[in-house]
């Protein structure tokens, strides 16, 4: 039986579907999904999303042999991912050691076990940052650790009002990438012993002469998908060979899984990502894994919830967003939501997001200085995160 997600957005775009067939497939589907989107793309003019998926077309076309074209502009995206990747690991050393020298424990999420532990080259997946989870008591304590080490936080801790609904920090240092430092695995969920379990979970690997722990191959898939439909324009696609990877080289425990999204608050995410990468790759997900998701009841809450995951904070959804991040941040946290209690977030959010020394300065910036405020902080975020490639350097 064919099922289809719940939800019709968010989802790879024709041009990304090309190239993530052009990343998975055989060779006669690949070379042509490959022809067919150089066809009407280019590589100098890749979106975001399409130029994360590069270095995984390269990992799989380069077995095909001669006639592959533009396959050394891939080759060269491909050892530029190599060497930011180095960076991230160095970042990630240098990290681990200084967490562990104050005696603070930490999970590596994301982008840096799935490079190390699931794709068969480290280049074959680029990273631009890493991400540790520590505890949320020891937040702030890790925090003051990276910054005593030579880090920066842009943005400081959030005061412990704010600490609910934010999950986690940028750490930056001038010779290393970034480090985003997190507080909880997911951002919005509400069953805190749910999240304890997750990090019981997590378990010892060895990688590149260091050793660290991950989440097991269960949680990081339930992360990977549960994240990618976020829509995210750098992840909108790449969850997609991210979560293959996984299931290629790993076992699942399905008579868990969805248990623990259910647990997570993360069923509904999970359960269209794996619908999807079942319609999209035959045979990916066991039949009865779907048949019991599908069967399984869905409060209304539920959907809801998982509507604001998918659309995000747009202009068409900011305040029902809002409610649904300040009601899971508070039941998170133990709080019984109240107005009171979302004014106070919703102050507390604009003072965080856009740099004001107070609560108080948050109804001045929507007054009166709110276009230029928002245009320069747009600015500056599209400057600070925008891919050191250049168009004309890429595959240089």
């Amino acid at each position: 039986m064919r099922w289809n997600p719940l939800r019709d957005e968010g989802w790879p775009s024709p041009p990304l579907l090309l190239l993530l067939r052009a990343a998975l497939s055989g060779e006669r589907e690949a070379r042509d999904a490959w022809a067919s989107w150089l066809a009407s793309n280019t590589i100098d003019r890749a979106s975001d999303g399409a130029f994360f998926l590069l270095p995984a077309v390269y990992a799989n076309v380069r077995k095909f042999g001669r006639g592959v074209p533009e396959i050394a502009r891939l080759r060269g995206i491909r050892r530029q991912a190599c060497a930011r990747n180095q960076l991230a690991i160095r970042t990630f050393a240098k990290a681990t050691e200084v967490l562990e020298a104050a005696d603070i424990e930490s999970i590596a999420l994301k982008g840096l076990p799935l490079a190390l532990l699931h794709y068969e080259n480290v280049g074959d997946r680029l990273m631009y940052d890493v991400d540790l989870l520590v505890a949320e008591s020891q937040w702030a304590n890790a925090a003051t650790a990276l910054r005593a080490a030579g880090w920066a936080l842009p943005k400081p801790i959030p005061s412990p009002d704010f600490v609910p609904f934010a999950h986690a920090v940028a750490c930056v240092n001038p010779n290393l990438a970034e480090l985003d430092l997190h507080d909880r695995p997911f951002p919005f969920q509400e069953n805190k012993d749910a999240e304890l379990a997750f990090r019981a979970r997590a378990i010892p690997a060895e990688a590149h002469g260091l050793s660290f722990r991950v989440p097991d191959p269960t949680d990081l898939l339930l992360l990977v998908t549960a994240h990618g439909r976020r829509g995210d324009s750098h992840s909108i696609a790449r969850w997609v060979v991210d979560a293959l990877m996984i299931l290629r080289s790993a076992v699942i425990e399905w008579d868990e899984a969805l248990d623990r999204a259910t647990e997570l608050g993360v069923f509904l995410a999970v359960r269209d990502a794996l619908t999807w990468l079942a319609n999209f790759t035959p045979g990916s997900i066991p039949a009865e894994v779907l048949a019991r998701a599908w069967s399984h009841p869905v409060p209304f809450a539920w959907d809801a919830a998982y509507a604001n995951l998918v659309r995000g904070l747009t202009r068409q959804n900011l305040w029902a967003s809002h409610r649904w991040r300040y009601k899971t941040g508070a039941i998170a946290s133990r709080q019984a939501p109240s107005i009171a209690g979302y004014a106070n977030y919703v102050l507390r959010f604009y003072q965080y997001a856009w740099d004001l020394p107070g609560r108080s300065h948050v109804p001045w910036a929507l007054l009166g200085h709110a276009p230029r405020y928002l245009r320069k902080k747009w600015e500056e975020r599209q400057n600070a995160t925008h891919l050191p490639l250049q168009p004309e350097q890429k595959g240089v």
